[in-house]
């Protein structure tokens, strides 16, 4: 049986949603901090495991 890894992918209402952030953030982060999106003809998403890695990088043990 061959497994499929299902990619997940959110919309920016979405991310904040997901982040418990608001819009205003999301792009300050996009801006600052090079937050992974997909772009294409202007349409962004977020793809979940990016956002998880990228946030893993800020995490203070």
């Amino acid at each position: 049986m061959r497994l499929i890894a299902t990619r997940i992918y959110l919309n920016k209402k979405q991310t904040c949603d997901f982040l418990g952030i608001d819009n205003n953030t999301l792009d300050k982060w996009i801006k600052q901090y090079h937050f992974p999106m997909i772009k294409i003809d202007g349409v962004i998403r977020f793809e979940v495991e990016d956002i998880k890695e990228f946030m893993d990088t800020f995490k203070i043990l």
